[in-house]
């Protein structure tokens, strides 16, 4: 079982027992606190500054994530999100579809990209503790090739 920081424990009644034997009648709850000093996840976000049009040699848009620290051994949660610069709404299979990841990193189609278009993707990682760290990466879609 996994327990974590503000979860509540409860103690089942008599399964305290002395040395004799004997159970004491113990019925309590305790609140789970979380470390002095918790783990901090830091992260950081890398790939292509610029993409070129859909229908070119690049099919994907490849972006990782780096985890410094801060998972403190267990699995991180990722949340993605994605923003035009302008304000303008996002397609909605773009959205959805960096919406719907949850892995360290995106293999985005080329093919959902607006062009001319930059883009802002962010993550958030959560860690263990409720603690989160986030990056973003702003990409261009340009309407040329770009080698």
């Amino acid at each position: 079982a996994t327990v974590a920081p503000g979860d509540h424990l409860h103690i089942k009644g008599n399964t305290v027992q002395n040395i004799q034997e004997s159970g004491y009648v113990l019925t309590s709850s305790v609140v789970v606190q979380g470390p002095p000093s918790p783990v901090v996840p830091v992260v950081h976000v890398i790939g292509p500054s610029v993409i070129s049009p859909p229908g070119t040699t690049v099919a994907t848009c490849i972006i990782n994530t780096i985890l410094q620290t801060g998972s403190g051994g267990r699995p991180v949660q990722y949340t993605w999100t994605i923003n035009h610069t302008d304000g303008s709404t996002v397609s909605s299979p773009l959205s959805i579809f960096v919406g719907n990841s949850s892995t360290s990193s995106l293999v985005i189609p080329t093919t959902l990209f607006e062009s001319g278009k930059t883009y802002i993707v962010g993550v958030v990682v959560t860690n263990f503790f409720h603690f989160n760290s986030s990056s973003s990466l702003q990409i261009f879609a340009s309407p040329v090739f770009v080698p």
